[in-house]
Order: C-alpha cells, then structure tokens, then sequence
C-alpha cells in the first residue's frame, strides 16, 4: 500500500506549475483521519518529494501538506509531525539552505506550525476557526447549555480561546505562538511572484485565509493581555510589554500584506477586510508614564505591577 501512496503524492507534485489536481488531494486528505499506517505513508512519500532538485516539485509538496493541515484531520497531521520521534520532513532543511527565498519561507511557516503545535498541543487556527463556526451557529451566545443541563460543545472550545483564557493557563505563551506564526507567514510573499502561476496563486490563498485568523486570535489574545495587565506579577507584566510591541509591529506587516491580498481578491477570491494601522498611544502610554517604573519596581519586590504583593 506504500507504493500506491508514494505514486498519489508523486503525481500530486509532477514537475508542472499547477495546483495539484483534487483528485490526487482527496485522497490525501482522506488518510488523514485514518487509523491505520496510510498517513505515515503519504508524510513518508512527501519527504522524498521534499528532496527532489526541482523547486516546483518541493513547492507543490509543501503546499500538499499545507492542504493536509488545513482540510484535513489537523490535530493527527500535526501530532504526528510534532513528535520528536517523526521529523520525517526535515522542513529546517529546506528553511536554512534553499535557494528560492520564498519556498524556503513557506517551509519556515510550515515548521512553525509543528513547532508551536508541540508546545501547545492544539493549533491556533483550528481552535480559532471551529469557535468562529460555534458562535455562527449560535448567534453569537457561544456559551449556551445543552438540554440536559451540561455545557454544550461550543462553550467547550469558547474556552480554549484566546480571549477567554488567564495568564495562569497559558496566555503569553499561547499568544507569542500566534505572533510566531504570524511571524513566519509574513515571510512568505508569493505575492511578488507571477500570479499567473496557479502555484504560486493557490499557495498565496492558503496563506491569505491562514494570515486572517491568526490575526484574529492574536487580536483577541492582545486584548485580553491588556485587560489582566494590572493583575500580572511583574515578570509577566514585561512579557506583556513585549508582546503588545511585536503586536503593534506585526500589524504594520500584517496590513501591508493584507492590503496587497485585498488588491488580488478577484484573484484569490478571498474576501479581505480593511485593516487600519494599529495606534500606539497605549503602548507609550505604558512606558512613559509611571506604569513602566512600577514594572522595575515590583521586579526588585517580587510585587505586582498593581502594586499588590504576589
């Protein structure tokens, strides 16, 4: 069944600038909710086409596991990769020593992906988009109850939002995997490529419909960094600082890159909103009145930035 699986991922990344056809990614597709070995198979097949000296082949087969993370069961794709017994890919590979800047980018996003997947064990932008789908479904009242009086499905992934969650559980770290993802995509401007190349076009809206999301987790993680910012101790306070500056920052890259997708949407058919560039008032508000001295204070007296001992 190997070979059979090695012939799919072979003809879904011919040497031919194409999106691979649906046909081959289907199939693909389906392995991903499989139980038995199919899924080993299809990664182990695509990390030969990762070796290959074409970059089209390369291309298309990191824009087939992109497909595979995105359409697919992505929590089996990513805890497969994710373990550090699996580095089947060797995406750092490709990263550090490809020649085409931006496939070697497109890795790069790709591995960030794993990367922040094992240390968080859930992806952003799953969590994100399946909270997004609950609340349409419910009108917005994400935390309904079921019938029988427990808590209904939606509520159980509200809660693993960004908005909703304390820095106790994890909020800076989960945060910062957003913006290194966000990082990581920035990166790749397939943009400045020929649009004419479906390749290039089909990768490009992949990465436009990722970009939204994470954009929309980092926001609601931003926000609610902000809210519990006068109740942190002040190690985390200063992680806060730091990661409202890469917000403010990535924002700036992030429009940019949107306002670029937006021009294109007859192309991507991906409907793109009009960002504004973010206001930085807060963020000098925080270090330049006496907020920011606090911070240096509580460090030396293990307080909070509130003022109230931990």
């Amino acid at each position: 069944m190997a070979n059979n699986w090695d012939k799919i991922v072979k003809l879904a990344c011919k040497p031919k600038s194409a999106a691979p056809k649906a046909k081959y990614l289907d199939s693909i597709i389906a392995t991903t909710y499989s139980d038995d070995s199919s899924l080993r198979d299809v990664l182990a097949a695509l990390a030969v086409r990762l070796r290959d000296s074409s970059n089209v082949v390369i291309h298309k087969a990191l824009l087939v596991l992109h497909t595979m993370i995105r359409m697919g069961h992505t929590d089996n794709v990513l805890s497969f990769l994710s373990s550090s017994s699996n580095d089947v890919l060797k995406l750092r590979h490709i990263t550090n020593g490809h020649n085409d800047g931006n496939i070697s980018s497109y890795a790069g996003y790709l591995e960030a992906r794993i990367r922040v997947y094992r240390d968080l064990r859930h992806d952003v932008i799953r969590v994100q988009n399946e909270t997004n789908r609950e609340e349409r479904i419910s009108g917005g009242d994400s935390s309904r109850e079921t019938n029988g009086g427990g808590v209904s499905r939606s509520k159980t992934v509200n809660a693993r939002k960004l908005r909703h969650l304390t820095v106790e559980k994890g909020l800076l770290r989960e945060t910062k995997g957003v913006q290194l993802q966000i990082h990581a995509l920035l990166q790749c401007k397939f943009f400045m490529d020929s649009l004419e190349d479906e390749l290039n076009l089909t990768t490009l809206r992949l990465l436009v419909k990722d970009l939204l999301i994470l954009f929309q987790a980092g926001n609601e993680g931003v926000i609610n960094v902000l809210e519990q910012y006068f109740e942190m101790s002040a190690v985390d306070a200063e992680q806060s600082l730091e990661i409202y500056k890469s917000f403010c920052t990535q924002t700036e890259g992030v429009v940019e890159y949107l306002s670029i997708a937006r021009k294109l949407s007859n192309l991507l058919n991906v409907p793109v909103p009009n960002l504004r560039h973010v206001r930085k008032t807060f963020l000098c508000l925080l270090q330049l009145s006496d907020v920011f001295p606090l911070i240096l204070g509580a460090n030396k007296t293990g307080g909070r930035v509130g003022g109230v001992p931990s």
